[in-house]
């Protein structure tokens, strides 16, 4: 039974630090995964944990004082979607890449 895949990201104030930090932990995970399968398990896991963590950036977004400045908290969302499109298209690539393999056999 495969082990779950935790990833922790801090997102408050150091936006591009916690997004590095993120993808280091991830490329360390991705390095130690025995294959394909536990490859798309953690790429899932990791945009299913950013697409949270982008939900809850929203909902404190709208829910915020009118007059607050959301310029900060909107660049930071930006990087967020940003980073879940790189995702998705490293786990479409994977994907393909397992469909081809598969297909050859």
């Amino acid at each position: 039974m495969a082990k779950p895949v935790e990833i922790e990201i801090l997102l408050k104030d150091r936006m591009s630090a916690g997004l590095e930090t993120m993808q280091h932990k991830l490329d360390a995970l991705m390095g130690k995964a025995s294959g394909t399968d536990e490859r798309v398990r953690i790429l899932s896991t990791a945009i299913a944990a950013l697409n949270t963590q982008l939900a809850e950036m929203k909902k404190t977004a709208e829910t915020a004082v009118p007059d607050l400045d959301q310029s900060k908290n909107i660049s930071a969302m930006e990087a967020l979607k940003s980073k879940i499109k790189e995702l998705q298209e490293q786990l479409r690539l994977l994907d393909e890449t397992a469909d081809n393999t598969t297909g050859c056999t």
